[in-house]
């Protein structure tokens, strides 16, 4: 019988020649990744001693939860194998390399930048360790395969017809020279009874029909089954492995979008990316517990697991919660345009597949982030198609998706290779207004009638610390992130056609690059701090609008000094009205999309207690807030702006024109130029040289990387460098004079 030995605790750790014990789930930069001084991006080795006996006969694999990004197994200081899939469960055959007695296990782990692996540049930190779960497996000469890529040795597809369901089951066998294997498959119901209970000759597939079954309802009812599946050979049990699973037909149609089992089943989504604060990626089942019962109780029904293949503890979770997963691969922002990175991609993608497909809540895998955002291409469209292809023949059971930003046009040619097609839009915080997004929104839909359409990102960046009565685009303040939610949610509830949304982010996360309102290496757009501490006030908005459980939230409270004498209030309920009450007044207002709003509320000097009542038949529900009216503004709630380097005020004007390099002759294709990568620029000492002799403040920047696949020419874009067409084309000439 199959036996696994946690390999968890007292691991030695060395980093930079210091050595210290740790236990998995580690993360070697869990600090130095949101904001703690400079993230570390380097290798590190985790060394474990082991000892066994009476190992022969066994076949011994180890199993890494993850290791991110790169890693390379050493045995008794074999090599043993190597990894580029940082986000993945993965296994080895170690059995050649034991000895009875004291073993050495090594793991080279790095999150170096590499061109040859995906992310090769992302808007989250590259968080390195060993940082889920390690064990070791012990199987007799009959087991269900360990080095298939997935997790349980099998595939079980479910599938709905008519009242009753049906099973597909495709086992994966190892069996060295055992003749009388048998398979026994029992299904339980979720009250333990007993709905198929039978013994099956070894065969590459097996079906089976389940009469009036209970369906999976998503968050309503997510009703599942127990199956165990056991290899047995007279009467000795060799292999065992039990999964849950549920019947749901999921689909999409062009008016009324997401169907869940026939019926519309509006997709509200938020985005989630794995880390918390001082863990970094190590995080626990009971951290994901919390995440989810976090998102559950704001009435979300799906999350879009961002951008990387999550924890099996993750999508189990899933599957007993109902919640809807949207899963996909790191191919993010940048294709890095190799054969290496190529396989790469794939490889990930048939890692999360094999490993996240007998999981009832998956409903669609995602083959690309935001691709165009840098390298707007025919070789990424090509990456892409092949992606998308690729997931279809894997699991043809499932829809395929994309997520595109804003530049990537409607009749850009990537659209038509995913089932899905997303758009992450953030009007009114990166560019336009926030009202732009209905056209937007009605536009792709124009183009695409018939096509599933989600609107996967949008958000603003939000410290619960930043305060405003006046909320502008770009203040950081937790006012204007309640307008924007506000009006956001507004947009997507009136149209039926859109399938769903994925709020930008659930939880702030670090991305070790930024430096912006008021916080070093995060991601402030979440709804919730990275700690999990503070719940902000967007978050219940759409409590109001998506829960079920009636409650009264008054917004404002951390907004404690207000200068002006008159004041609104907001009230976050479900409750169809509202009662405010101060001293000597009371006024009422009905909620309208999830808010009642009190304007020109009157303020004394001093200490003002409001206190709010919504009543539901017999139960009455209340809050309250305190306000101090202050004499000046108190400037601890603004954001001083910084002066962005990148910026340069007047920087061609510091370029002695007529010492440039002008050739007046087409640009040479085995010359650089200023559409070439910086990683291939720098990997030239001339090319480089004529980099820093223009563009060295880039450098100073956190977020540049010398390595990193983007575009010069990108780059001048994003930080808004103009460049005059004469100086631009001097430059590139004397660029296009080193060869490539």
């Amino acid at each position: 019988m199959r036996e696994i030995i946690s390999l968890n605790n007292g691991w030695t750790l060395i980093k930079e020649q210091e050595t210290s014990i740790v236990n998995i789930p580690h993360c070697f930069n869990n600090l130095d990744g949101q904001g703690n001084g400079k993230m570390f991006r380097g290798d590190v080795f985790y060394v474990k001693k082991i000892n066994l006996k009476d190992i022969a006969d066994k076949e011994i694999y180890l199993e890494i939860g993850a290791a991110a990004n790169m890693s390379e197994l050493f045995i008794n200081e074999n090599s043993v194998g190597k990894s580029n899939c940082g986000f993945s469960m993965l296994r080895y055959d170690i059995t050649k390399y034991l000895i009875n007695g004291d073993n050495e296990i090594k793991v080279l782990v790095s999150n170096k930048l590499s061109q040859n692996l995906y992310p090769a540049m992302a808007d989250f930190s590259f968080y390195g360790g060993l940082y889920r779960d390690v064990n070791l497996i012990i199987d007799s000469d009959v087991h269900f395969d360990e080095l298939d890529k997935s997790r349980d040795g099998f595939n079980a597809e479910t599938f709905i017809n008519d009242k009753n369901g049906i099973i597909k089951v495709e086992p994966r066998i190892i069996n060295r020279n055992h003749k009388n294997i048998f398979i026994n498959f029992l299904l339980k119901n979720k009250e333990g009874n007993v709905i198929l209970n039978t013994n099956k000759s070894v065969q590459e597939s097996y079906e089976f029909t389940i009469e009036n079954i209970h369906l999976w309802q998503g968050v309503d009812d997510p009703y599942l089954y127990s199956l165990t599946i056991s290899l047995i050979e007279n009467n000795i049990l060799y292999d065992q492995r039990t999964i849950k699973i549920g019947f749901r037909k999921v689909e999409f149609d062009k008016d009324i979008g997401f169907l869940l089992n026939g019926v519309a089943y509006k997709i509200k989504g938020v985005g989630r990316h794995q880390d918390l604060w001082l863990k970094g990626n190590a995080i626990s089942k009971e951290d994901i517990k919390n995440d989810l019962n976090i998102i559950l109780q704001m009435g979300a029904n799906s999350i879009r697991a961002t951008h990387y293949q999550h924890s099996d503890d993750f999508y189990s979770l899933c599957d007993e919660l109902g919640i809807l997963v949207w899963a996909e691969i790191p191919v993010i922002s940048a294709v890095t345009q190799n054969e290496f990175s190529d396989e790469n991609a794939k490889d990930q993608l048939t890692y999360l597949i094999s490993q996240v497909r007998n999981h009832t809540c998956v409903y669609c895998y995602g083959v690309q982030n935001e691709v165009c955002m840098v390298t707007k291409c025919e070789y990424s469209f090509n990456l892409v198609k092949k992606l998308a292809d690729l997931a279809k023949k894997l699991d043809p059971t499932r829809f395929t998706a994309q997520a595109n930003e804003y530049t990537t046009e409607e009749n850009c040619i990537i659209n038509s290779y995913t089932d899905i097609i997303g758009y992450n839009l953030y009007y009114g915080w990166y560019y336009g207004n926030m009202n732009d997004l209905a056209s937007r929104l009605d536009s792709i839909h124009k183009s695409f009638p018939d096509k599933p359409i989600m609107l996967t990102e949008y958000g603003v960046d939000t410290n619960p610390l930043i305060h405003s009565s006046n909320p502008q685009k770009k203040d950081y303040s937790e006012e204007y992130q309640v307008e924007y939610v506000k009006n956001a949610l507004s947009i997507i509830e009136k149209r039926n056609w859109l399938a769903g949304s994925y709020a930008w982010v659930m939880f702030d996360f670090g991305s070790a690059s930024r430096d912006e309102g008021g916080k070093k290496g995060l991601n402030q757009k979440g709804l919730v701090t990275i700690d999990r501490k503070v719940i902000k006030d967007a978050y219940y908005i759409y409590k109001a609008n998506w829960s079920k459980e009636l409650f009264v939230h008054i917004a404002g409270k951390r907004y404690y000094n207000r200068a002006e004498e008159e004041t609104s209030i907001l009230v976050m309920s479900n409750i169809p009205e509202i009662t405010l009450k101060g001293q000597n007044f009371e006024k009422k207002e009905k909620t309208i999309n999830g808010i009642a709003r009190f304007d020109d509320v009157k303020l004394n000097l001093g200490l003002n207690r409001f206190e709010v009542y919504g009543k539901n038949f017999d139960k009455v529900y209340t809050s309250y807030i305190l306000i101090n009216r202050v004499c000046e503004p108190d400037k601890t709630y603004v954001i001083e702006k910084k002066e962005d380097r990148n910026n340069a005020v007047n920087w061609f004007e510091k370029v002695d024109v007529e010492k440039l390099v002008s050739l007046d002759k087409p640009l040479r294709p085995e010359g650089f130029s200023l559409d070439d990568r910086i990683c291939d620029i720098f990997s030239k000492k001339k090319a480089k040289e004529v980099f820093m002799k223009y563009f060295s403040f880039f450098t100073e920047s956190s977020r540049f990387d010398e390595n990193s696949p983007i575009t010069l020419k990108k780059i001048l874009d994003f930080a808004h460098v103009d460049i005059p067409e004469d100086i631009k084309k001097k430059i590139n000439s004397e660029f296009n004079l080193i060869d490539k």
